[in-house]
């Protein structure tokens, strides 16, 4: 009767040991045969929040700024499913619908991406403009409309009081002005769709989200 009391408390000792390890994220550093080797495993250590803090420390020469760029590559492309690339599929791009304005053309367009899956976006190009020009990859953000979002009256107030806007036009829908204004410049702009929203409807936003 009492060797089993003993086992039991024994038991009782090991199962509150394990739980504290799963509260705090740590194992346990002593077994009861002896001191335990130590896991660099990092998914035992303390979790990471938005309230820590995590100081960006500039690598100190160039060969270290390589590694650590690629490093960090490495790890969007595990993050997003990118390693290994998928192959390569044909892009079959369409560009239609090219409507004129001053300084400036849009034209939408859709190319595939991945077999299957195709990306949308308006593309603006400069009027008067030949040979090699600078480009710019326009992403619309969360935006309720995407790309075609469209400010409320009071939206256009706001912003023009508070001077993030000078025009209401270009307050009424900044994306598309963005890139108006770019394209007058002389650059080329690609504003294009996040998955599930405008025209990218493969995938519903509720699914992609």
């Amino acid at each position: 009767m009492r060797r089993a009391r003993h086992v039991g408390l024994l038991w009782g000792a090991l199962v509150a040991l394990a739980f504290g390890a799963l509260a705090t994220g740590q194992a346990p550093n002593r077994t009861p045969t002896g001191p335990r080797e130590v896991s660099s495993d990092r998914r035992l250590g303390p979790l990471k929040t938005l309230n820590g803090e995590f100081p960006f420390v500039p690598s100190p020469t160039p060969e270290a700024w390589a590694a650590r760029a690629m490093t960090v590559r490495r790890q969007i492309q595990v993050a997003l499913g990118l390693w290994p690339m998928p192959d390569r599929a044909p892009l079959k791009p369409v560009i239609h619908g090219k409507v004129a304005r001053e300084g400036y053309t849009v034209e939408r367009v859709y190319f595939q991406s991945l077999p299957g899956h195709f990306v949308t976006g308006s593309l603006y190009r400069p009027v008067g403009r030949s040979g090699k020009l600078p480009a710019v990859l326009s992403p619309h953000g969360h935006w309720p409309g995407g790309r075609f979002n469209e400010a409320t009256t009071e939206e256009i107030r706001r912003a023009l009081v508070t001077g993030a806007e000078r025009f209401q036009t270009g307050g009424r829908v900044p994306l598309q002005a963005r890139s108006v204004q770019l394209a007058r410049m002389g650059v080329v702009v690609f504003l294009y769709d996040m998955v599930g929203y405008a025209d990218s409807v493969q995938i519903p936003l509720d699914v992609a989200h």
